[in-house]
């Protein structure tokens, strides 16, 4: 239910009269500085919407996607890095590749480790391969020939 236009002056002079915001408040709840679980939940469920209107609104458009796409790339570099790390056993050195590595090379495996260590990297990965429809024809024939 949206405010009506009565409604939303109340709320904003109440907020104006304690010296806060409603960047304050919304800020406030989400840090948990006070105990409105229900209040905190209620945007948290909402949050789709949230961006969305910040995506979409002239103002803040620009700054929102922005923003998106640099938490984005941090995710992206975070799931990376974990990848690479040395205990994952993902790292490939074709100086020290010998025969009996590459044949007991698990590209299932691999995927499987990505899948779970790097989501947003697996799933990005799929929107990439889905993107090239001479990739998607392949496919698509190779699942009705098995």
């Amino acid at each position: 239910m949206c405010l009506s236009t009565v409604h939303l002056a109340e709320i904003l002079g109440k907020l104006d009269s304690y010296g806060s915001t409603p960047a304050d408040l919304i800020i406030t709840l989400l840090e948990g500085v006070v105990d409105h679980v229900d209040y905190r939940d209620n945007i948290l469920q909402n949050a789709d919407k949230i961006f969305a209107s910040l995506a979409r609104n002239p103002p803040t458009s620009v700054d929102a996607i922005r923003w998106a796409h640099e938490t984005t790339m941090r995710t992206y570099a975070d799931q990376m890095r974990a990848l690479v790390q040395v205990k994952t056993g993902l790292r490939f050195s074709a100086k020290h590749c010998t025969a009996q590595s590459l044949s007991d090379f698990d590209i299932m495996g691999v995927a499987k480790q990505m899948e779970v260590k790097a989501p947003h990297l697996w799933e990005l990965l799929g929107v990439l391969l889905a993107a090239d429809s001479s990739a998607n024809a392949f496919r698509e024939s190779r699942g009705k020939q098995r």
